[in-house]
């Protein structure tokens, strides 16, 4: 079972993911909007930790991004 990134939603990080590579979410705001995070609004009684999740969901964004732009480039520059 996967864990939530924001937990009064039920996002999780494969969802993020999902956001980010399929749905070409570019910005934390996409990625809310897209997923549904934070539209609950309950986190002092969802969240295990008793905060908003948003530093969760960045870093999990964060990460996600990460591992996209550690792939390999393709150039256009010609090699004389």
């Amino acid at each position: 079972m996967e864990r939530y990134v924001c937990y009064c939603s039920q996002v999780t990080e494969e969802d993020i993911r999902r956001a980010v590579k399929m749905e070409g979410a570019d910005s934390i705001a996409a990625v809310i909007r897209i997923t549904g995070a934070m539209s609950e609004r309950n986190c002092r009684e969802q969240n295990p930790k008793g905060v908003c999740c948003f530093p969760d969901l960045e870093a999990a964004y964060l990460a996600i991004r990460a591992e996209s732009d550690s792939g390999p480039r393709i150039t256009t520059r010609r090699e004389d």
